[in-house]
């Protein structure tokens, strides 16, 4: 095998708009309360009134649908301990205000927006206090308008202990508020990447059941952090390949959790396409003297077969 170069072209929760019994799930069971002060439960946990709200489309689009938000307190423990800004970049920076999905306003059939409810972007067996970015949550309501059939939402926010439950990345931008895995029996995995493009998503990767589509590189949101940021530094993804006995295998880190969606090509000494393949593993045939590799739609690798 030749070097390889790297080119970098920038999960599954539950289900929106409907249900599907085939839907695979995340699942963090916790042995008793969600994690807390010695001996509390989340009911027994202070919220502090922010004096402030945040206030999303809502079902007519006229930004109605406002909640209230309470203070960040650290009592609140690991479930809200955030890691240091990714490198210093200050879009990593810890939410400092959060949804009390256990307040009387916060009801989980509230229209965020004319297609999504609460609910679908927000759980509270996920940790009493979240967040969705309102720009965000405008984005896959265009999604929606874009495929005119539904979204399903397999996850939107997680707390940090739930995150590290269900083996996200360290600074997972669902942590952040700004991220969906998503998925359309309307659109193909590749056609929902391309809209989250074409919505500017900061980045996107397509996984076998689902694609994930975050908007980091978008202003955080004031209802819920304190820091206008401007610089960005990315979380990095990378992709190797390894050969035995003839054998490709593909090894990756940086995405998000599950297995990214891995398709081989495979070109001819005349440089024309001879052979395809899907998996994290390939045996090219004897035709084949030069594969490229897709990772998930994030990395690109490309050389020599042995």
């Amino acid at each position: 095998m030749g070097l390889l170069i790297v080119s970098c072209d920038g999960t599954k929760d539950d289900p929106g708009e409907g249900t599907d019994e085939n839907d695979v799930h995340d699942t963090a069971v916790w042995p008793g309360p969600p994690p807390g002060l010695p001996g509390q439960s989340w009911e027994d946990l202070p919220a502090l009134t922010s004096g402030q709200e945040v206030c999303y489309p809502g079902d007519d689009g006229a930004y109605s649908a406002c909640l209230p938000t309470v203070d960040h307190h650290d009592d609140w423990g690991s479930a809200y301990d955030y890691p240091p800004p990714l490198e210093g970049d200050p879009l990593y920076s810890a939410p400092v205000r959060f949804i009390d999905l256990s307040a009387d306003e916060a009801d989980p059939r509230l229209k965020l927006a004319p297609n999504f409810q609460l609910d679908e972007l927000m759980q509270e067996h996920k940790g009493r206090f979240a967040l969705f970015q309102v720009h965000a949550v405008e984005s896959i309501q265009l999604m929606r308008e874009a495929i005119g059939g539904p979204l399903y939402i397999n996850s939107a926010y997680r707390n940090v202990d739930y995150n590290e439950g269900v083996g996200g990345a360290t600074w997972s931008r669902h942590q952040y508020g700004d991220a969906v895995d998503i998925r359309s029996d309307d659109a193909s995995l590749d056609e929902l990447a391309d809209l989250c493009a074409d919505l500017n998503a900061g980045f996107t990767s397509v996984y076998t059941s689902h694609v994930h589509c975050d908007w980091r590189d978008n202003a955080l949101d004031t209802a819920f952090y304190d820091v206008a940021a401007a610089a960005h530094l990315a979380e990095p993804v990378s992709a190797t390949v390894s050969t035995e006995d003839e054998v490709l295998t593909v090894a990756w880190t940086g995405f998000d959790e599950g297995t990214p969606r891995i398709h081989w090509t495979g070109f001819d000494a005349r440089g024309d396409v001879t052979a395809h393949a899907e998996g994290p593993s390939w045996s090219p045939p004897p035709t084949v003297t030069w594969i490229e590799v897709d990772v998930g739609r994030a990395v690109t690798l490309s050389g020599r077969t042995p």
